[in-house]
């Protein structure tokens, strides 16, 4: 009798301590799930369920009950992009957002050498403004490239920042395409001269130049005219563009 009341205490504290087992799991196993997030361009402000999680993409929103969440993407010039997503226990749900871009193509604008020319012909450009600017004007710290008279042939579209009294840092990518309307991307920036980036090019480019502004924004700008460039005839520059609103953005 002794024997079965024994094996029978064992029996039950072994049912017993399977059962604490499977309480402490259980948890984990049912935990939470989480929500990977990231947007093309980055940069944009994560809300989750009309709150501002206060991240940016590319991040991640952890510790969440499974069930659906309302996730909205803000970004600077671009209607909001919200976008429901479920999210199961355990597991992170992946969130890959192509935002709108947001562009304006500039009419052809003319600019002039800086030599032999006056207040009527401004020889430097402002990109998001789409029009030209004297680069001794009051404006002119708006200039983001100017075209710059050499001692010989070809003159250069240069950074403002090498102009002096002109503070803005432009940067060229001279690309072998002619086709302005194309959707290629621009290359990558590091911040600096370098890897195909550079602070001038010659007047005589007529394929398309990317455009990396002091505002951090992206343009894709091709010559489609010149002349003068002789006595009594200052040399210009026609000059269409198309420029990326969003910050950081290289898409066209």
């Amino acid at each position: 009798m002794k024997k079965y009341l024994l094996f029978a205490a064992i029996l039950l504290a072994a049912l017993l301590f399977y059962s604490c087992g499977e309480d402490s799991t259980g948890p984990e196993q049912s935990g939470n799930g989480s929500i990977s997030i990231t947007s093309s361009p980055s940069g944009a402000q994560i809300w989750n369920n009309n709150t501002n999680t206060g991240k940016v993409t590319p991040d991640s929103l952890t510790g969440l009950a499974a069930g659906t969440y309302s996730i909205t993407l803000k970004y600077q010039n671009l209607n909001d992009t919200t976008i429901s997503v479920t999210v199961t226990s355990g597991q992170t749900a992946r969130l890959n957002v192509r935002l709108p871009l947001s562009t304006v193509t500039f009419i052809p604008v003319r600019i002039w050498e800086t030599t032999g020319t006056d207040s009527t012909q401004p020889s430097g450009l402002s990109l998001s403004l789409g029009k030209p600017v004297g680069v001794t004007s009051a404006d002119k710290n708006l200039v983001d490239l100017y075209y710059h008279s050499l001692n010989t042939a070809p003159y250069e579209v240069n950074s403002a920042n090498l102009a002096s009294g002109l503070s803005r840092k432009t940067y060229f990518y001279v690309t072998q395409s002619t086709n302005l309307e194309d959707t290629t991307s621009a290359p990558a920036f590091s911040g600096t001269v370098g890897n195909g980036w550079v602070q001038s090019f010659p007047d005589d480019t007529r394929t398309v130049v990317f455009v990396h502004d002091n505002d951090n924004h992206f343009s894709k700008l091709l010559i489609v005219g010149s002349g003068g460039g002789v006595p009594g005839s200052p040399a210009w520059l026609d000059m269409k563009w198309i420029y990326n609103k969003n910050v950081n953005d290289r898409r066209f």
